[in-house]
C-alpha cells in the first residue's frame, strides 16, 4: 500500500486535517496554557502524554501529528480557541463562559 492509500485509508488525508487549525504552534501552546492557567504538567495529565513531550514541543522540537492533537483537543476542552494565521499570526483566546440564567 502507498503513502496516499494509507493516508485515505485512515481518513488522515482531508485538507482540514493536514493544514488546518490542527496544527498549533508551540507559542499557541504556552499561550492556551497560560489562559487558562495550566502547568506543563497539568497539560501532559490531561492530555495523556508526557511532560518531557510538552516541554519538547513548547521550545520548538518536532513533534507527531497525533501529539499535537492530544494537545489541542485538552486546551480546547479547557475553554483555549486557536486561531489561524489570517496575516497577523496565529493567536489563541478564551471562549466565553456561557451566562447562567438570571445573570
Amino acid at each position: 500500500m502507498d503513502w496516499q492509500a494509507l493516508l485515505d485509508n485512515y481518513g488522515l488525508n482531508e485538507p482540514s486535517l493536514l493544514n488546518g487549525p490542527l496544527m498549533i504552534t508551540p507559542a499557541q501552546c504556552r499561550a492556551g496554557r497560560a489562559l487558562v492557567d495550566w502547568s506543563q504538567q497539568k497539560l501532559a495529565a490531561v492530555a495523556h502524554i508526557g511532560l518531557v513531550t510538552v516541554r519538547q514541543f513548547e521550545a520548538g522540537r518536532d513533534a507527531r501529528y497525533v501529539t499535537i492533537d492530544a494537545i489541542r483537543r485538552a486546551l480546547e476542552d479547557a475553554g483555549v480557541i486557536f486561531i489561524d494565521e489570517n496575516g497577523d499570526g496565529p493567536g489563541v483566546r478564551l471562549r466565553k463562559k456561557p451566562m447562567r440564567s438570571g445573570e
